[in-house]
């Protein structure tokens, strides 16, 4: 029964197993994934709003490529200099304050000049947020951007599957739905959920039914 709430997306390899699957939320970004190493720019930007998967997308890039993965509130100049043999690099959250505006245009004329490759997320379009530095406001608007929308009930359903399959519990249909029906309907609150629900389980010897699921539920 439980195969038959798979709804056939298609899948990437991802971080510690996972897969990676794919639906209209998130192709655009996919795009970048298949392409890899070839992209149209060497550096490039992948907007989404709260909890969209934009840092798993980064974590599956961070294995096919080897890349690091900083803030942007932590960026500066020595920070750079460390970073000087590192070809692929990921810098997460550019909307929420960069620590140092020139640093970053600097790492952005550095990523260029060595065709290098660096992803900037963040939860807003560039033309949204006002860095203070002209140079570097006007670099990040030129870069192309790629989005992710916010997870559709199938593909949010097909990971809450799949968490459960990788914990080798086998959750029955009307037990997934009406978990799904009752929990924040994000990655994050998803995966947390997951893994609340399979301790619980667990500490109790207990095998999660619908009721189980809704004392739990009710315990968050």
């Amino acid at each position: 029964m439980a195969e038959q709430l798979i709804f056939d997306l298609a899948s990437r390899p991802a971080l510690h197993a996972d897969n990676y699957f794919v639906s209209k939320s998130n192709a655009s970004a996919v795009e970048l994934l298949d392409k890899w190493p070839d992209w149209p720019e060497p550096s490039l930007i992948v907007c989404g709003s709260k909890s969209c998967g934009k840092t798993h997308f980064i974590n599956v890039w961070r294995k096919l490529s080897g890349a690091r993965k900083i803030l942007a509130s932590e960026i500066d100049e020595p920070l750079i200099d460390s970073l000087s043999g590192c070809q692929n690099l990921a810098i997460e959250d550019i909307d929420r304050g960069i620590r140092d505006e020139t640093a970053l245009f600097h790492l952005l004329n550095l990523t260029k000049e060595k065709n290098n490759r660096l992803i900037l997320t963040t939860r807003k379009m560039p033309g949204d947020f006002h860095p203070s530095l002209p140079d570097l406001r006007s670099r990040l608007r030129s870069l192309p951007v790629f989005t992710i929308d916010q997870p559709d009930e199938h593909l949010l359903k097909t990971i809450l599957l799949k968490l459960f399959d990788d914990r080798q519990i086998n959750i029955e249909p009307d037990v997934l739905n009406y978990i799904f029906t009752h929990i924040d309907r994000s990655m994050s609150s998803i995966m947390a959920f997951v893994q609340q629900l399979d301790h619980a389980s667990m500490t109790s010897q207990k095998k999660i039914t619908k009721h189980f699921a809704k004392k739990t539920i009710n315990m968050s």
